[in-house]
């Protein structure tokens, strides 16, 4: 076998090694989550969870040492039907609700975009409450896995969705800002065929209603009228 075929046999082994083992680890993710999975469609309440990952990189992937400073924080972004049940990370605060932001601050000179927000739908923030440093990374060290988030929903539904979180340049009041695609709860509306027969229902409800209403009506009159 030649240098090139092993050097491709063996690509084929590492790529099917990694699909194997599951899950995604961002790369050069700051503060971020990573969707992991969610319970089976049907399931209500629904589960959804992530994985919490700190590296030693900005939002532009400089290297730069990160933690997480009392104050920071992670929210995720437009996410319906939450029931009030969460797990998060030691030192994190179970999540509070607001429809728009907050919108995470980036103090090292570089660009930064919040994503859209929808201000007809929650967000969860997950403060962090705990010490300033307990969760920090080297420059350039890769995603390091901190803790996990699971979020329950009155919806089964996943779909495209974000997170934005804020972080600190360790030892520092440089603030650092970064989003990332997850999957997140989305509100599920009634299929077109089942408002079709919601209102042919509704519309035979409303033809009984009548029909005893008028039957009523011409019993109340019969009785009222004297006899001959």
């Amino acid at each position: 076998m030649s240098g090139l075929s092993r050097k491709l046999v063996l690509i084929g082994c590492m790529t099917v090694v990694t699909l194997l083992a599951g899950g995604t680890k961002p790369a050069h993710a700051t503060l971020t989550l990573s969707f992991t999975g969610k319970t089976a469609v049907g399931t209500i309440p629904a589960t959804y969870n992530y994985d919490v990952f700190l590296s030693g990189f900005d939002n532009q992937g400089d290297p730069v040492a990160n933690e997480i400073d009392t104050g920071d924080f992670i929210n995720i972004i437009d996410f319906a039907g939450f029931n009030g049940t969460s797990t998060q990370p030691a030192g994190f605060a179970a999540p509070t609700s607001q429809f728009t932001g907050p919108v995470p601050t980036d103090t090292t000179g570089n660009p930064y975009t919040y994503p859209t927000d929808d201000p007809a739908i929650p967000n969860l923030i997950f403060a962090y409450t705990g010490a300033s440093g307990v969760y920090s990374v080297g420059a350039g060290i890769q995603p390091q896995l901190i803790g996990k988030i699971t979020v329950n929903s009155l919806f089964d539904i996943g779909g495209n969705g974000n997170d934005a979180a804020q972080s600190h340049v360790t030892e520092s009041s440089v603030t650092i800002a970064k989003n990332s695609p997850i999957t997140v709860a989305v509100a599920s509306t009634p299929e077109p065929g089942s408002m079709v027969l919601f209102g042919l229902g509704a519309l035979g409800l409303f033809g009984v209603v009548q029909k005893r209403r008028r039957g009523a009506k011409g019993l109340a009159e019969s009785e009222e009228q004297p006899a001959s």
